[in-house]
Order: structure tokens, then sequence, then C-alpha cells
């Protein structure tokens, strides 16, 4: 009776971690570089971690993509660096969508295909919007109508604005707002 308690909440604790694992998303390999915005200038970053890739600089902060060395070069100088792996995730209430990967599967009854015609879709920023890129898009026909957790916006746009969009430099992913994504999580799963 004892070792079969043991066996059992072993079992638990194994089965209750796993749906815990798999939602994480793809693991970067140790050494990988990351997304992080640190809240220091340019030059600043610059003169402690050289070899940093600049995303976007912001007034208050700069998004790059930094090895581990740089990025703890940068925090042992006592500069404050954010990772962003949740900044690659779109959080809708029914699902999540990891960004580096693209859409889900969507059942073929619950799902929007891309069209000429006007449409919802979701556009993700490459960091935080800047008021220049949300008049940017409207400049090109794009009406947005609602801000998505993380750096996501809900959209009205058509077939030629869609093809706009997807050029522009700060824009790294687009899909289309399947009905899906409509439901409440409890009805989706």
């Amino acid at each position: 009776p004892v070792r079969l308690v043991g066996v059992l909440a072993l079992a638990l604790v194994l089965t209750s971690g796993i749906p815990a694992f798999l939602a994480l998303g793809p693991a970067a390999p140790a050494g990988a570089s990351a997304f992080v915005l640190v809240h220091a200038s340019l030059a600043e970053i610059a003169g402690v971690a050289p070899v940093v890739q600049v995303i976007e600089a912001y007034d208050s902060f700069v998004l790059v993509n930094a090895k581990p060395d740089s990025i703890a070069a940068l925090e042992a100088r006592g500069i404050p660096v954010e990772s962003q792996d949740e900044g690659r995730w779109i959080r809708l209430q029914s699902i999540s969508i990891d960004t580096r990967i693209g859409e889900p599967a969507i059942a073929p009854e619950l799902s929007a295909s891309m069209t000429q015609a006007q449409a919802l879709y979701l556009i993700h920023f490459i960091g935080p919007a800047k008021p220049a890129w949300l008049s940017e898009l409207q400049s090109k026909g794009v009406r947005v109508l609602q801000s998505v957790p993380t750096y996501a916006f809900l959209v009205s746009m058509d077939g030629p604005a869609l093809d706009t969009v997807r050029s522009l430099r700060y824009v790294d992913w687009v899909g289309p707002y399947h009905p899906a994504y409509k439901l409440q999580s409890e009805l989706g799963a």
C-alpha cells in the first residue's frame, strides 16, 4: 500500500506538470540570443555590449536581440534588462498564439480564410506599439479596432492593405482573426 501510494503520487506529479510543460512553447537552445528590453540609451548599450542587435529604439528603452554574455554584461553594470519572451505571444481569451510558430490548428468550420475583401486580422508588432506605426497602418487603409496582448492589434483591412502590412519592418506576424478565437476558453477546448 505504501509503495502504491508513492507510485500514484509520482504519477500525479508527472501528469500534472506535463500540460504546463507543453504550454511553454519552444525553448531556446543554451547560449541562444534572446529578445530583451534594455533600459538604457543606445550609446550606453553600445559601450557595454557592442555586439547586440538593435531591433527598435524607444524613448526610455531599447529592444535588442542579445546573447546571454551581452545580457550578463549589461546587468553587471546595473542596467535593467527585461525578457521579452512574453512579447512573442498573442494572448486571446480562448487561445494563445506563438508568433514564432504561427497560428494553431483550427477546425475548418471555425476558421477564416485570407480574402481580398475587408476582413478581420491580427497584427503582431516586433515590440511595444509606437504611435507612428498605428498612424502608418491607418494611412494604408487599416482600421485598428483594439489592442490585444502582447504587442498585437485586432484590425480590419482588405487584401491590398494586407499585402502592404506584411511588408512593414515593424510587423512580424499577420493572421486572420478566426471565428474560433471568439469562443470562450471553456468552449474552445
